[in-house]
């Protein structure tokens, strides 16, 4: 929730989280990163304040990110994840309602 905070200007709850998943790390090798999803509405788009990491960054169809061929490949592979986890109904078995996604 802190990089969200960083990169994006936004502060949200834990609870808006729908997805996560643990993949290596690309930077630095050898940890663990996530990738969490949630959803936005009209308003919080709007309110979106990117940080100063990255070169040009801009909001994307999911579609149109994943068939660019300038986009960073693993996070393509992580979304199509996403998608696939979505559309066969997964959810990961970590988080619940009732318990923090992070122990």
């Amino acid at each position: 929730m802190r990089e969200l905070h960083e990169e994006f200007g936004l502060d949200l709850p834990e609870h808006r989280i729908i997805w996560a998943q643990p993949f290596p790390s690309m930077h630095p090798p050898g940890r663990t990163g996530w990738l969490l999803a949630l959803h936005l509405d009209a308003s919080e788009v709007a309110a979106i304040s990117f940080g100063d990491e990255g070169r040009d960054p801009q909001l994307l169809e999911i579609g149109v990110f994943l068939s660019a061929p300038d986009a960073v490949a693993p996070l393509q592979d992580r979304v199509r994840r996403l998608l696939a986890d979505q559309a066969g109904g997964t959810v990961p078995g970590y988080h619940t309602g009732k318990t923090s996604l992070f122990p």
